[in-house]
Parts: structure tokens; C-alpha cells; sequence
């Protein structure tokens, strides 16, 4: 039995606890509004429990502030680009769309978000890194819009999708984009993409927009709580379980089994410094800190989600 007030009051503890966390840099491979340019201080994380009210908390001029509390007024959460975390996503909406998402994409973890070799079948190494991504994104495209796609991603979460993208981080990660062009050409050369100009375009676009869709902790939250409860009414229990399954085993870059390991549930990160989680049965967690560690993974996010659950094993998978 999970004890609610206890996860709400940890939650709420490391959180602020959290927030003296220093370490990290901001993620410099690319010039791209929003990313590359943003505040090093910047701090906010929800929890949404299934059934409940989410709690929105963000750190502001060194006071935690409860968004959903101030003045009795709900308050916008802080927005962000999604970067990796629009991977989980793709797969759950590719799944959903009933592509034949394994024939071109495997399973295997533990992998760097730009390794860009073949599984012994051939196949792109799994779906929530480049490669993974690239390839869903590839089929996707042949009958949706990008807009279409970024939407139907929001809406996991509760999101409007009406505007679903940073219009300035797509256009700069477009202009960027030599190396998942290159990894799109070697998919093509490799029969996982359409041996096309016209397939490695429509990856690449579609990659580098998804890498800009605009989210919020609360957002991505919320897409945690869902595929927490078996989905919710947004995707199939099977699809929910695929996607929980792979942010297990794989979400957290080169650091996926040392994370299962230690901190025991699904999470899946991005470069952005966003971390969301989802704890079956339970809820789903989301926090953002820009600061990021070699791999990718938020410095602060990762200690917070550490603290969060070192008293709650009835949450953790294992």
C-alpha cells in the first residue's frame, strides 16, 4: 500500500534539498535557443499521482514556490525543448499508429543517444536513441506533419499541441543537423530508411523538430502517470508496457543499467536537462536542470529522483 502524504512530503523535501545540487554544464554541442542559452539555475519538477491533483514546484531567487499554490492561483510551469525525451513518445505514438516498430528497431540498452551501429539483425539499436528515433520518425513522416506528430506527443501529457515547437531551436537544430544526417544516410544505406534523398530529409526535419517540442514538468508528468496506470485512456496497456519497458533498460543513455540498478525505475532523459519517470501503479515524476553530466543525464535532476525515492521502495520496479 503506498502511503500518499509520505511520497507527497518526500517529494516536496528532496526537492528542496535538491536545489543546493551544484555540478554539470550546460549542454554546448549545439547553437540552439532555449538549450544552449539556458539559465543555469533554472529548477522545477512535478508529481502526479494517479488519481490526484499534480504538485508543481519550482525554484525562483532561491525559494522553493509551490505553483499550485500561490494566492490560490495556478501558475505556468517553466517551458523547455524536449530533446531525448520526445524519444519514448515517438515509440509509444509509432506503436499506437500500427507501425511494425521491431522489424527495423531492437531492444538493446545501455547505449550512447549518437551510436549510430546495427543489432545483429540490422536493426537500429532501440527506439529512444538518434538511430531509434530517426527511423520511427522517417515512417511517421510519410503520411503526418511534424506539427501533426508534435501534437499528438503533447496531448499524451494534457498538453493543448497547439503550438507544439520552439520555432528558433528547430530552425538552428535544423541547420545543425550533419550528424543525424549522417546517421540517417548510413540507416539508408542500410536498408533501416529508404534508400531516398527524400527519407533522409523527412528524419531529419522531423528529428529536429521533435527535438524543440516545447514541454513542462507537468507535462511530461502526466505522460509518466499515464503510462503508470497502464496506460490511462491515451495508449494500449501493451503500448504502456513496451515504452515503460524500454525508459527502463535504455533511457538513461550509458548509464541505463547503473540507474535501474541503484534507483529502480523507468526514466528517460535528454540533453535539455529534463528527466521524467514512470512509477507503476503509482504516478509519474518529471524534473528539469539544465545542468548535465558527460552523458547527458541532469546533474540535479538525477540526485533529486535519488533523494525522492531512497524512502519509497514500494515504488521502484525492483
Amino acid at each position: 500500500m503506498i502511503a500518499r502524504p509520505q511520497i507527497t512530503s518526500s517529494f516536496r523535501s528532496a526537492f528542496a534539498s535538491a536545489s543546493t545540487v551544484v555540478g554539470g554544464k550546460i549542454y554546448d554541442e549545439q547553437n540552439v535557443p532555449s538549450l544552449s542559452d539556458a539559465s543555469p539555475s533554472q529548477f522545477s519538477a512535478t508529481l502526479h499521482l494517479i488519481g490526484q491533483e499534480p504538485i508543481n514546484l519550482n525554484f525562483v531567487d532561491g525559494e522553493v514556490i509551490d505553483y499550485c499554490n500561490v494566492n490560490g492561483d495556478v501558475h505556468e510551469m517553466p517551458k523547455f525543448l524536449s530533446q531525448s525525451c520526445m524519444k519514448p513518445l515517438v515509440y509509444a505514438m509509432g506503436l499506437t499508429k500500427g507501425l511494425d516498430v521491431h522489424s527495423k528497431i531492437g531492444t538493446t540498452g545501455d547505449i550512447g543517444y549518437a551510436d549510430h551501429n546495427l543489432d545483429p539483425n540490422g536493426r537500429a539499436l532501440n527506439p529512444v536513441i538518434n538511430t531509434g528515433s530517426l527511423t520511427l520518425l522517417e515512417e511517421l513522416g510519410r503520411t503526418l506533419t511534424k506539427e501533426e506528430i508534435g501534437s499528438w506527443c503533447q496531448r499524451l501529457g494534457g498538453g493543448d499541441g497547439e503550438s507544439p515547437f520552439c520555432v528558433a531551436g528547430y530552425e538552428a537544430t535544423k541547420k545543425d543537423s550533419l550528424r543525424n544526417r549522417y546517421i540517417a544516410t548510413y540507416l539508408a544505406c542500410n536498408a533501416v530508411l529508404p534508400k531516398t534523398e527524400d527519407a533522409i530529409e523527412r528524419a531529419v526535419d522531423n528529428y529536429a523538430a521533435m527535438d524543440c517540442l516545447l514541454m513542462t514538468t507537468s507535462i511530461l508528468a502526466a505522460i509518466g502517470m499515464n503510462l503508470s496506470n497502464r496506460g490511462g485512456e491515451i495508449v494500449s496497456p501493451e503500448t504502456s508496457r513496451s515504452v515503460v519497458s524500454m525508459m527502463l533498460h535504455c533511457g538513461m543513455y550509458e548509464s541505463s543499467g547503473e540507474w535501474a540498478r541503484t534507483v529502480g525505475i523507468a526514466a528517460k532523459s535528454g540533453v535539455s536537462g529534463c528527466i521524467f519517470a514512470a512509477m507503476p501503479g503509482v504516478g509519474g515524476v518529471a524534473v528539469h536542470s539544465p545542468l548535465i553530466d558527460n552523458v547527458g543525464n541532469s546533474v540535479r535532476g538525477m540526485k533529486f529522483l535519488e533523494m525522492f525515492l531512497a524512502d519509497h521502495p514500494e515504488v521502484k520496479l525492483f
